[in-house]
């Protein structure tokens, strides 16, 4: 029910296993999949109509009826937390166990931590840092701010998150706020382009 577990499926080498994704699936190779709603608003009756063994949710507090209540009619319900880049190594691993690709996952745990410490490397023998705003929606404007997986990667390469010293990691932001912090890259990662303008 969430992209990135989607791509977690497909980087352990299980794409054959999935019977359905949500709306904002973009992989090539899920494009024929029927889609089930996001991850917001998942739709029970499509979920339950693919006859899945096994759903997979990142949780959130506008999905946790729709989830809680699949888990209540019998389907088995894996729900991840994945605000963090800890938590999505978590969940590589999980979905590992539960997909049969225990020692793929480790592999790609250990990738994953490998390239980090590269990354990290990398940016340390930088001199500019640039300031860096990462665009989640525009209608609120709502960015990435700390303790989320986004800003972890700002870090990884060195960028400084103009959202840094918010208190949540998905605040959101006013125009005058963001023009103030002055930021010298805008990542648009939003999937709607309503206020973009």
């Amino acid at each position: 029910l969430a992209p990135s577990l989607t791509e977690t499926v497909l980087a352990l080498g299980a794409g054959e296993k999935l019977v359905g994704v949500s709306r904002f699936d973009e992989a090539p190779e899920v494009a024929k999949l029927p889609r089930v709603g996001g991850y917001n608003d998942p739709s029970l009756e499509a979920v339950l109509a693919l006859s899945p063994q096994v759903v997979l949710a990142q949780m959130a507090p506008t999905n946790q009826a729709a989830v809680e209540k699949l888990a209540e009619l019998g389907v088995s319900v894996i729900a991840f937390s994945l605000t963090s880049l800890s938590d999505a190594v978590e969940a590589i691993e999980v979905v590992g166990q539960a997909l049969g690709k225990v020692k793929v996952a480790q592999a790609l745990q250990k990738t994953i931590a490998e390239t980090r410490a590269a990354t990290q490397a990398r940016a340390k023998a930088r001199a500019h840092r640039p300031k860096v705003l990462f665009v989640v929606s525009f209608q609120p404007l709502i960015v990435a701010g700390p303790g989320s997986f986004i800003h972890e990667l700002l870090e990884d390469v060195g960028a400084q998150n103009i959202a840094a010293k918010s208190v949540t990691p998905f605040p959101q932001f006013s125009l005058e706020r963001v023009v103030k912090a002055q930021p010298e890259v805008i990542i648009d990662a939003a999937f709607s382009a309503e206020g973009r303008e």
